[in-house]
């Protein structure tokens, strides 16, 4: 049965979780900015990516798969977008 309590509960780690995820394209744009991150590196490294954002909503997500692919499928859309906000914002060395 569901409570509120456990409601709140779930409600508040999906706020929580979905708060950091949507954060992604910015962290990805500010490495860009300092020289970190080039977007042809963001792509060799898709695969190790999307197996961190994996892990990661495992970690995030309260513990049901359906609340992990929630939140994987946009975070591997946003590592994406991600890659195209690098673009622009790179530093060629």
């Amino acid at each position: 049965m569901v409570t509120v309590k456990s409601y709140f509960g779930f409600l508040g780690h999906m706020i929580v979780a979905f708060g950091v995820a949507f954060e992604l394209p910015l962290i990805l744009a500010f490495l860009a900015k300092i020289g970190i991150a080039s977007p042809e590196y963001l792509r060799q490294k898709r695969r190790h990516a999307a197996m961190i954002i994996l892990v990661v909503a495992c970690l995030l997500a309260p513990p049901d798969i359906v609340s992990m692919c929630i939140l994987a499928v946009p975070l591997l859309f946003l590592y994406e977008l991600g890659i195209i906000f690098v673009r622009f914002f790179y530093k060629q060395p």
